[in-house]
């Protein structure tokens, strides 16, 4: 799970992704392990939609189907519906309270929605039991930037997450996130060159390093912002 924030849940399959439909197993043969199995391999078709049928359908007949509701909230998570995704990985925590991808999948889903200091607390849970996974340390760098507070924290977790994996553009762009509320905009503007040499289409991290080079009168500062606004009309929504 990548820290992505995004304005707003948008309706339900309002963003369809097109992929081959499964064939939908017999009904008098279906059975919760079959109907998960669809959902796991429809969900990995990028088939967001009858992923998330198939998971449903499971946990009609099996209620306490722990996969099920993983694959779903993550499902919704991917789909921007992400009070479903939450309520998703709640109900997976009441069953299986020690799961890291729930905990990680819940501090996404706040995060997303904008309450940063939930998805941090959730984000610390998570990197608990699963301290070797890059993606919940930039999380938890992430969410605790947007929060403004604990810098030196959330700067603690952003380089253990690029020690974990260095060539990853994700925890550069966090990092780049605290260094710029810490106003230390020359390394804020290095994180984020970095954060692009490794994926040039990201909209938050050329906005972000044309704030940084804006405050150290580097003329670069406003073109970067320029191309930010290109790429995601909303994009100042999310710094503000």
């Amino acid at each position: 799970v990548f820290a992505k924030p995004q304005a707003i849940s948008l309706p339900p399959h309002a963003e369809k992704l097109p992929a081959p439909l499964l064939h939908r197993p017999d009904a008098r043969a279906a059975n919760a392990d079959s109907l998960t199995i669809m959902c796991l391999e429809s969900f990995a078709l990028g088939n967001l939609h009858v992923a998330e049928e198939a998971c449903s359908e499971a946990l009609t007949l099996d209620p306490k189907r722990v996969d099920a509701f993983k694959l779903r909230g993550y499902a919704y998570l991917m789909e921007r519906r992400y009070e479903e995704a939450a309520s998703d990985f709640r109900a997976g925590l009441r069953i299986h309270p020690t799961d890291d991808q729930f905990f990680g999948g819940l501090g996404q889903s706040f995060s997303n929605m904008g309450d940063y200091k939930a998805a941090a607390g959730q984000f610390q849970k998570a990197v608990a039991l699963a301290p070797r996974k890059a993606a919940y340390w930039n999380g938890l760098c992430w969410a605790q930037a947007a929060s403004g507070e604990k810098l030196d924290k959330a700067l603690e977790a952003c380089d253990r997450a690029i020690r974990l994996e260095p060539d990853a553009a994700a925890p550069y762009n966090s990092r780049g996130l605290v260094k710029l509320r810490m106003r230390r905009f020359l390394e804020a503007a290095a994180d984020y060159t970095h954060a692009l040499q490794l994926n040039p289409e990201q909209p938050a991290v050329q906005f972000g390093r044309g704030l940084a080079r804006l405050w150290t009168a580097n003329k670069g500062g406003a073109s970067d912002i320029l191309a930010a606004r290109q790429m995601d009309p909303g994009i100042d929504g999310l710094f503000i």
